[in-house]
């Protein structure tokens, strides 16, 4: 879906950040630019490899979340915005949404173990 180099670059410049990153990359993607339906299949794309790849976890309140990676993405999709407004902090998918109404953060998980929780 994306490619490899725009992932390592994503990862260079992003991780331990805030899952607002990944879906600011995968909306600015320039096969997506302008298909926020195709920028949020890519943020879902994102966040499963690197869950998969153990760099990435999902957590809320201190706690990771339980469930299977498809368990825990689906908890996004079902809150996701059904509609994109920015001045309704409930659709604001760019800015408030993430920290307002996520149902989980981000939680990067480094090399040596190293976990940082956003």
């Amino acid at each position: 879906m994306l490619n490899e180099k725009y992932i390592k670059c994503l990862l260079i410049c992003n991780k331990g950040t805030s899952l607002l990153s990944l879906w600011l990359w995968s909306k600015n993607y320039p096969e997506f630019k302008g298909d926020l339906a195709m920028a949020k299949e890519g943020f879902f794309y994102l966040a499963r490899k690197f869950m998969s790849e153990g760099i990435l976890r999902l957590a809320h309140d201190g706690e990771f979340l339980s469930g299977t990676i498809e368990e825990q993405l689906q908890l996004f999709r079902n809150s996701w915005p059904k509609d994109y407004d920015e001045n309704i902090e409930e659709k604001d998918i760019d800015n408030l949404w993430w920290p307002l109404f996520s149902p989980a953060g981000a939680v990067w998980i480094y090399p040596d173990g190293y976990q940082a929780w956003t």
